[in-house]
């Protein structure tokens, strides 16, 4: 789905990528810093590596330094299949193309966005079907 959606993207000449915990952390770093750089406006993330992919998006976050390298490299969440210990900065939007199967992870994404003072949106897409399957 996350591959899907950058296709999407880019027929309309969006620039984004993906991160996924299926990838090796060195590439995940690396598209951390590309996406900081301004390479791309979004990233697209899986978070649950249990089921099927579970997608959101994430605009202008910001990633810090070494230390948060080295928090990345080390947390790893097997939960939820991205990160935590990162803080993300600047997250204004959570886009949810698909819901994960739990509270717990609904929450792990929406809180991306909105941090500290600052307010942030978060969309949920879902299908009637979907609907009654949510627990």
């Amino acid at each position: 789905m996350a591959f899907r959606l950058r296709l999407f993207l880019e027929k309309f000449k969006i620039r984004s990528v993906v991160l996924n915990a299926e990838l090796p952390q060195n590439s995940q770093l690396h598209i951390l810093e590309e996406f900081n750089a301004g390479l791309f406006g979004i990233l697209i993330v899986t978070d649950d590596n249990q089921t099927k992919e579970k997608d959101h998006t994430i605009r202008e976050s910001q990633v810090q330094s070494r230390s948060t390298k080295k928090k990345f490299q080390q947390n790893l969440d097997a939960k939820f299949g991205v990160v935590i210990g990162i803080d993300f900065k600047n997250v204004f939007t959570v886009i949810n193309f698909d819901m994960p199967r739990s509270p717990a992870g609904y929450v792990h994404r929406i809180g991306r966005t909105g941090r500290g003072r600052n307010t942030g949106t978060a969309v949920s897409l879902i299908t009637l079907v979907l609907l009654c399957h949510l627990p």
